[in-house]
């Protein structure tokens, strides 16, 4: 019995994005009056075959159900009806990972006239965009020649450090998954030299 499958141009691509820890359903766009089996395929190996984990259920549309994503699951998934591999559908299945960040030093005492420096260590897929708070408040307008950002504002260096400068510095990750902070002290106090002898 030979079967008429069809699968519409604009659906031979199709792209699904989800955040580590959802479920995610891949459904095959391929219809015909009569439809065989559906095979689902990554990196040319049959999925019924590698047992992966979290993606069990093929569900009697021949959808594919991944209960809980984790980034192993990311990659390339086709879908093809039984016997006949040159019709088939791609699915790109993008994971999303929330930001996980560390500010070092957690805190810091400096004298007055020398430079302080914090960096913010931050992962998450897509990569997060950094910012700094001082207070509270918003560092980006406050850079100056003293006051600067290096690194691809994973760094806040000060020279030249003043008593004002003292505060709680905090880095903010941000992406489409999620948002993380930390929070970095500085003191700028002339005992800051007497302080580190006496805990050495």
């Amino acid at each position: 019995e030979v079967y008429q499958l069809s699968l519409p141009e604009d659906q031979k691509l199709s792209v699904t994005t989800v955040t580590v820890g959802q479920s995610a359903v891949l459904t095959c766009a391929i219809t015909g009056d009569q439809l065989p089996p559906i095979i689902w395929r990554r990196n040319n190996h049959a999925l019924n075959m590698l047992e992966l984990k979290d993606i069990n259920d093929f569900g009697d549309d021949g959808s594919l159900y991944i209960t809980k994503v984790t980034t192993t699951h990311m990659g390339n998934y086709t879908c093809h009806a039984d016997g006949y591999e040159q019709l088939f559908q791609t699915h790109i299945l993008q994971v999303n990972v929330p930001p996980v960040i560390r500010v070092y030093p957690e805190s810091q005492a400096r004298e007055p006239g020398v430079t302080a420096s914090l960096r913010c260590y931050a992962e998450g897929i897509p990569d997060p965009q950094l910012s700094w708070l001082k207070n509270g408040m918003d560092i980006t307008t406050k850079l100056s020649k003293q006051l600067t950002l290096q690194a691809n504002g994973s760094e806040v260096h000060i020279s030249n450090v003043h008593f004002e400068d003292t505060g709680a510095y905090t880095c903010i990750a941000r992406n489409e998954a999620g948002v993380d902070e930390d929070i970095s002290s500085l003191f700028v106090e002339d005992s800051a030299r007497k302080t580190c002898m006496y805990k050495s």
